[in-house]
């Protein structure tokens, strides 16, 4: 009776419940329109980061993260692989070698940073591979090959076909001078990678830092999906324990782009509050209007025995059912609105360009959302215990009145 009673004088006032619903569905579709979207923006910036870094899990040596020095390196790779493949989830492994050194041609020279890859690997994974502006990406047969960023090669003089000399240090400190012919150039849109990175195949950075060929700085793991991260670092850890080597997430290998993003996320959970708190003062009014207005109901309902705990109830219950058929339209409206831009993104070239960058990593101008249930569940979990917490007030105040005052009032 007091549901089927609730129901019935919500929609007594027709005109003011569809305003408070229309208000808590549109509140609650840009919760999960900005939610989904920035998330989308978070898993793109983090797999292109990741990808064309050491993987989201990285196997390095334990010391490697505060020394950098090239002689920290993994030695029996091929076991590391081979346990790799055997987690469920992994797509792809990555082998790196990772050191520094200059570059010298005709036009000058520069420090560089230099990643010995596995050319057929990096061209499945990482995003470097399909932003070759000028000339080709590095094949296995390129002994002496190297690729070069587009600012690198603008500053140096360089274009595909011309030599370079590259000098180093090697994993025993030996200088070591290496003629190396650039093969392609790449544009990534950031100058940390265009002005400092280069690449040369997998052998001839062993070649060049004297490391053996079962040996490397750091193994990568690539995922299916970033939510299995958690569960292939425990995983790997436990089949290496025992092994000199670190499993590490990806967090812990790029703390500047893990700390932006819990930043990040935190300014975007207060904007989202503060809409939601815009919300609750809409959902107030209304439920308090209502009981004002309905003083006499309650105190003639009151007078012919209606316990005062029925009418809080009553009243409770209506908070429950603005609560919840706004926050159910409000989510298949920003789902399907998130739905939409998911697959089809929101082009911000006009609002920031191509070589926009977040902590040295560059912002795809084409953002699309990201529509998972955990953003609908936390959005749509919000905003209903929001309207019960809002509703205790005005529950409370239906029945404190003075029934000798109300009725004799006209």
């Amino acid at each position: 009776m007091i549901v089927r009673l609730a129901w019935r004088s919500l929609w007594r006032y027709r005109r003011r419940t569809s305003i408070t619903v229309s208000a808590i569905a549109v509140g609650t579709a840009l919760a999960v329109f900005f939610v989904t979207m920035a998330d989308g923006m978070y898993k793109k910036l983090i797999d292109e980061a990741v990808r064309m870094g050491a993987g989201y899990v990285t196997v390095e040596h334990p010391d490697y993260s505060r020394d950098l020095s090239i002689g920290l390196v993994v030695t029996g790779i091929s076991s590391v692989i081979d346990e790799a493949r055997r987690i469920p989830g992994v797509t792809g492994i990555k082998v790196l070698i990772q050191g520094q050194a200059v570059i010298s041609t005709a036009g000058g020279s520069a420090g560089v940073g230099i990643f010995g890859i596995d050319p057929e690997t990096e061209r499945t994974v990482s995003p470097l591979a399909d932003r070759i502006v000028d000339g080709r990406y590095l094949e296995g047969a390129d002994e002496r090959g190297v690729i070069v960023g587009a600012s690198l090669a603008e500053r140096l003089k360089l274009r595909p076909g011309k030599k370079l000399v590259l000098t180093t240090n090697d994993a025993n400190g030996e200088l070591v001078n290496e003629m190396l012919r650039v093969t392609g150039i790449f544009r990534m849109g950031m100058e940390e990678a265009d002005g400092f990175l280069v690449q040369v195949p997998l052998d001839t950075a062993r070649r060049i830092f004297g490391i053996g060929p079962d040996a490397a700085t750091r193994v990568g793991l690539v995922l299916a999906s970033p939510r299995d991260q958690s569960r292939v670092l425990e995983d790997l850890r436990r089949r290496l324990a025992g092994t000199e080597a670190a499993v590490l997430p990806w967090q812990a290998v790029m703390p500047d782009l893990a700390g932006f993003m819990a930043v990040d996320k935190g300014f975007n959970y207060v904007f989202q509050m503060i809409i939601m708190v815009i919300i609750g003062f809409t959902i107030l009014n209304t439920i308090l209007m209502s009981v004002l207005e309905r003083t006499r109901e309650f105190a003639t309902l009151m007078a012919i025995g209606t316990s005062p705990l029925r009418l809080r109830l009553q009243v409770a219950v209506e908070s429950l059912f603005l609560g919840a058929t706004g926050t159910v339209l409000g989510l298949l409206l920003g789902g399907a609105l998130s739905w939409y831009f998911q697959v089809h993104g929101i082009d911000f070239s006009g609002i920031y360009s191509d070589d926009t960058t977040i902590v040295g990593y560059a912002i795809d101008p084409l953002i699309k959302n990201h529509v998972t249930a955990g953003a609908f569940l936390l959005v749509g979990a919000f905003v209903l215990a929001l309207t019960l917490v809002i509703g205790l007030y005005p529950s409370w105040r239906a029945a404190r009145i003075s029934l000798p005052d109300v009725l004799r009032s006209r």
